[in-house]
């Protein structure tokens, strides 16, 4: 059965470091980042961090580190799921706070990608 996909902007593909720092945890949760988009990302966390959102309006604050950007956002789950590609559980978030410095990173990310598409 597939997935019902609720996206309303295209992701793209990326590799990164992200870190959750949660309330109730004294370690932050390490995970990748694996796509972006202006109004989300997908993560994975690793196998055994025990993370679960209790409902769609779960916040959490997340620390991005890629080559391109490195920035905090607050996200809001809006999905989590298991997939075979990765061993772990897998984190869809919607931005609902980004300052217009990550804004601007995340869409010149996007351009750059979308030069690198239209050349090849």
């Amino acid at each position: 059965m597939e997935r019902d996909e609720r996206r309303r902007t295209r992701r793209y593909r990326t590799c990164g470091r992200v870190e959750i720092p949660l309330v109730y945890a004294r370690v932050p949760l390490y995970g990748m980042v694996l796509d972006i988009s202006p109004a989300g990302c997908g993560i994975c966390l690793p196998t055994g961090t025990g993370f679960v959102a209790m409902d769609e309006e779960y916040l959490v604050e997340v620390r991005f580190r890629t080559n391109y950007f490195t920035f905090r956002a607050v996200g809001a789950v809006r999905s989590q799921y298991r997939n075979g590609t990765y061993d772990g559980a897998m984190l869809g978030l919607e931005f609902v706070r980004l300052n217009a410095r990550a804004r601007l990173d995340i869409a010149q990310f996007i351009r750059d990608q979308d030069e690198v598409r239209l050349a090849a």
